[in-house]
Formats: structure tokens, C-alpha cells, sequence
């Protein structure tokens, strides 16, 4: 009878600690979500002149 209650209360152990780690699990992946969802949108970045890419011809170009 003592090895039919260690059992279960093992057992019920074993179930609360699944249940404690898909708890976190779940509350970590819906932070993550929530944190992708209210990131703000990238910016786009304008050019305020020719895109350059060779330096001296930047400097040249500046006069």
C-alpha cells in the first residue's frame, strides 16, 4: 500500500512540475509575441542626395 502512494504522489509531482514548465514556456512565448507585435515599424531612411558609393567621388561631388 506505501508503494502505491509513493507512486502517486510522484506521479502528482511529476504533473505539477510538467504544468509549472508549459506555464513559463507559455508565458515566455507570449511575451515574445507581444513584444514583435508592439515593436514599432522600421523607419525608412530618404536620401538627401545621390547615393554614393566611392568616397572620393562623395567629396568630389561636395565640391
Amino acid at each position: 500500500m506505501r508503494a502505491i502512494t509513493s507512486a502517486l504522489q510522484t506521479s502528482h509531482t511529476l504533473r505539477t512540475a510538467c504544468v509549472a514548465i508549459a506555464a513559463v514556456l507559455g508565458l515566455s512565448l507570449m511575451a515574445v509575441v507581444e513584444q514583435q507585435v508592439t515593436a514599432p515599424a522600421p523607419s525608412t531612411v530618404v536620401a538627401d542626395g545621390p547615393i554614393v558609393t566611392d568616397p572620393h567621388e562623395e567629396w568630389d561631388s561636395r565640391g
